[in-house]
């Protein structure tokens, strides 16, 4: 738990979609530490933007196209953004000093046939391949897709106090195994000495 309205974690399958900053290619992610940009965007560190689809006033999708998710920093009564919360289904709603909410899209979580095909390119980043398929896109909650949890990170899964014991307890076999050996090869040399 982080407290930050845009830490997103996605409590099941699905990778978050963000399009790369540098080049425009699309890329995957589970790491969903995001942020608003000065231009309105929501963006991870390195400035790839989310994508999302497209809502109408009532939070519902309203196509299959994704796109940048874009913040205005004014509504259409003149009053300033204030900030923004993202709901478990996906839902980006930005709130205005006047007190009113907008919904500006909702999160594209993409699926493919075989994940293990995608391909690492850096900072808990992928790319689709052939092997992995072509993207699926849907909406958090539907599906097989995993919801969202709001201002919460997830965690490697991956305990170091336990693999460091595994490896404390992996070197202790080893160095015994090693000292058996040892000791069989002595006997075994005895044993030769005494019939030569």
């Amino acid at each position: 738990q982080t407290g930050s309205a845009l830490d997103l974690a996605i409590t099941g399958d699905g990778f978050f979609t963000t399009r790369s900053a540098s080049d425009g290619s699309t890329l995957y992610t589970r790491s969903g530490s995001f942020s608003m940009t000065e231009s309105g965007n929501i963006a991870d560190s390195a400035g790839n933007r989310l994508q999302v689809f497209a809502v109408d006033a009532n939070g519902q999708v309203t196509g299959n196209a994704i796109g940048d998710a874009q913040v205005p920093p004014v509504n259409a009564n003149g009053s300033e953004f204030a900030g923004v919360t993202v709901t478990a289904t996906g839902i980006v709603q930005a709130s205005y000093a006047d007190g009113t909410v907008e919904p500006v899209g909702a999160v594209a979580l993409a699926s493919f046939i075989s994940p293990t095909g995608l391909k690492k390119v850096g900072s808990a980043n992928w790319e689709g391949t052939g092997l992995s398929g072509a993207a699926t896109y849907g909406s958090p909650g539907t599906g097989a897709y995993g919801s969202l949890l709001s201002g919460a990170l997830e965690r490697s899964n991956v305990d170091i106090a336990e693999e460091l014991v595994g490896l404390i307890t992996a070197q202790r076999n080893f160095q015994a195994n090693a000292k058996a050996i040892d000791t069989a090869t002595q006997i075994s040399q005895t044993v030769i000495n005494l019939r030569t």
